[in-house]
């Protein structure tokens, strides 16, 4: 839908609608329509689409992908990572299914599970920040706060403006004895507040 590009939601939410009242089996729309509706609340309706497209299409990664947070969001955390799970055996290279799954796998306490997805992701998509932020919260639970540091330091190359990632690597640099970069770090963030 043109309009979920212009992020009216309520536009392509009704355009979606129309398409799948047109052909009840159409896989995009009610992809579409599902995704929208996740973002809107979660709800059973975007369930309910999403397992529809997947009937209908089951080998689009990015279907499997929106059903897998929905769940996510509804605690089906089993069912979350089957769904990422799929989606990453079509697509080795979706990086936001390997995401998704290392933060139910870091939930578990499987670091190094979550440590090798986010490895995979950042290798497909190595601009990605979101994902080197996560990286790093995985290496320091496992006690690399060197790791921790540098992937830290590539997310805030990539989005300079996060205050609160500048404060945990302020954290870090502490901890590991660099009270200059620490400091650097601290007036960084002040500098954005």
């Amino acid at each position: 839908s043109a309009r979920h590009a212009t992020g009216d939601l309520d536009g392509a939410i009704a355009d979606y609608t129309k398409a799948i009242e047109l052909d009840p089996s159409h896989a995009r729309a009610l992809a579409g329509r599902g995704a929208l509706l996740v973002r809107r609340s979660g709800g059973s309706a975007a369930a309910r689409g999403l397992d529809r497209a997947i009937e209908l299409d089951p080998d689009q990664p990015e279907y499997l992908v929106d059903r897998g947070i929905v769940r996510e969001l509804r605690g089906d955390r089993e069912g979350a990572v089957h769904d990422f799970g799929r989606a990453i055996a079509l697509d080795g290279a979706c990086s936001v299914a390997l995401r998704h799954r290392a933060a139910l796998r870091l939930l578990e306490g499987d670091l190094a599970g979550a440590r090798a997805d986010l490895d995979r992701a950042i290798e497909v998509a190595p601009g990605d920040a979101e994902t080197r932020r996560q990286r790093a919260l995985v290496a320091e639970q496992q006690g690399d706060l060197g790791a921790a540091i540098a992937d830290l330091g590539a997310a805030i190359e990539l989005v300079p403006d996060r205050a609160e990632w500048l404060l945990a690597r302020a954290r870090l640099r502490f901890e590991a004895g660099d009270r200059a970069g620490a400091l650097d770090d601290l007036d960084r963030a002040l500098g954005l507040e």
